[in-house]
């Protein structure tokens, strides 16, 4: 009798667990529709939303639903949506598109003989929440998870080597991407508009990527692949860095302040594009650095003061497009060596900002601007003050009564070769004056006023 139990017993588990198989073959009950997807492989869709893949091989590539060329995967048509898509044993390729735009799909079960999951094959599924990319997977191909909105959990394994271009593009609920030691190609933005993001972790032991700080880099440190989108504050670029690709830091809207070493040469198109009203005034361009990109800083209406070195040779097409808001450009050359910079179409905002040629000043003021405010929220005056490299300079910030009484003063050491940003509080009854003073003497034409000099 006990070893009638045990064998019931041994039975009845077995059972059990091939019913929890994810692709477990049951018989067919519910199925609304069903045909063949590759050479070897069948599909099946019951009445509960289920999509089942069976078969040994490659899934058919198919066009994007509702194409006007036709090959458009067949359980985009049915009349029963694709809720849940289980991927069996046995299918080593995902086809281009096969899950396009199926934005019902809400659960997705890849087997671990997968080793390819081509371009766009889940473009659009803005109802997954989770996916787990098995470790079979070599390649994620370009756009693969395009527009996956509610994406909140991503797990690549151990395993997986290549991810493509825009892979997880436009992904915005996704918050952490963890790469593992074998991916070893991360393509031209692969997390593009994640504008969730607030950390990149990295294996250790990954050859060819490391996360500095949440920071996406290559392995040596030297490249800035991309910046966590969501990721606030002020950031200072490491010293070292010599390239930052493109849009790096697109997007960054809540980002109020970044340093750029003197390591920098390289930035690439759009790095510092789509801002719109956010944080970032003012930005400091390093001396290596010859060319502005295309698109450099298109569509950051936040961005008011740019300092730009004298090595500059050319701005590219649309790089100030939609600045609408800057308003000084401090150029660390003369005003003949910046009529000999090639200037494309489309940078008009650089046009209407006002020139301050450094080359030809000791130090120069802005004036000042009262909409800015200071870390408090309280209302404050700004001014923003060049000092030349290697220049001691002292700025004299002093306060009047409406009057013309003298209340009081501060002096201000500013650093030599940057833009310096002063904030003082705006009181409406009082008169601000800043003064620039060398070897205890006032440098003419480098005074600003709130008001008024008394």
């Amino acid at each position: 009798m006990k070893h009638f139990f045990r064998h019931l017993f041994l039975i009845s588990s077995i059972f059990i667990c091939f019913l929890l198989l994810p692709c477990a073959k049951a018989e067919a009950t519910g199925i609304v529709d069903s045909g063949t997807c590759g050479e070897n492989l069948t599909w099946e869709l019951d009445d509960e939303g289920l999509l089942t893949i069976r078969g040994t091989g490659e899934m058919k590539s198919y066009n994007m639903p509702n194409s006007e060329y036709g090959n458009v995967a067949p359980w985009s048509t049915t009349e029963t949506p694709v809720k849940k898509v289980q991927i069996c044993d046995g299918v080593t390729v995902i086809g281009s598109r096969a899950f396009a735009n199926c934005d019902k799909v809400e659960q997705l079960f890849i087997s671990d003989s997968v080793t390819t999951i081509q371009d766009q094959a889940f473009w659009g599924c803005a109802g997954l929440t989770s996916v787990t990319i098995p470790r079979s997977v070599k390649a994620i191909e370009f756009y693969a998870f395009w527009g996956c909105k509610n994406l909140t959990d991503l797990q690549i394994s151990e395993g997986v080597e290549s991810i493509g271009v825009h892979a997880f593009d436009n992904c915005p609920s996704l918050t952490r991407i963890v790469i593992p030691d074998s991916v070893v190609t991360i393509k031209e933005n692969a997390f593009y508009y994640c504008i969730g993001l607030k950390e990149y972790v990295v294996s250790e032991s990954n050859p060819n990527y490391q996360s500095l700080s949440g920071v996406l880099f290559n392995k040596d440190g030297t490249v800035l692949i991309d910046y966590p989108t969501n990721r606030g504050g002020s950031y200072e670029i490491p010293d070292g860095v010599t390239d930052i690709c493109s849009l790096a830091f697109a997007n960054c809207s809540v980002l109020s302040e970044i340093t750029i070493p003197d390591s920098v040469q390289n930035i690439g198109a759009e790095a510092f594009a789509y801002m719109g009203s956010g944080l970032l005034e003012e930005i400091s361009i390093p001396n290596e650095v010859k060319k502005i990109e295309e698109k450099l800083f298109q569509g950051s209406w936040c961005l008011r003061d740019i300092s730009l070195p004298s090595s500059i040779e050319m701005i590219a097409d649309s790089a100030f497009l939609g600045c609408s808001k800057l308003t000084n450009v401090f150029y660390g050359g003369s005003a003949d060596a910046w009529a000999s910079i090639e200037i494309r179409d489309n940078n008009t905002p650089l046009g209407n900002a006002r020139m301050w040629y450094l080359e030809e000043k000791t130090a120069a003021f802005h004036g000042f601007s009262s909409d800015t405010m200071d870390d408090t929220g309280d209302p404050c005056w700004r001014v923003a003050f060049y000092c030349a490299d290697g220049e001691q300079i002292t700025v004299i910030a002093a306060r009047y009564e409406q009057t013309g009484r003298f209340l009081n003063s501060e002096k201000l050491i500013p650093e030599s070769g940057i833009v310096n940003t002063f904030y003082f509080p705006d009181n409406n009854d009082e008169i601000i004056c800043v003064f620039a003073l060398k070897n205890d003497g006032f440098i003419p034409a480098c005074a600003a006023s709130s008001s008024a000099s008394p």
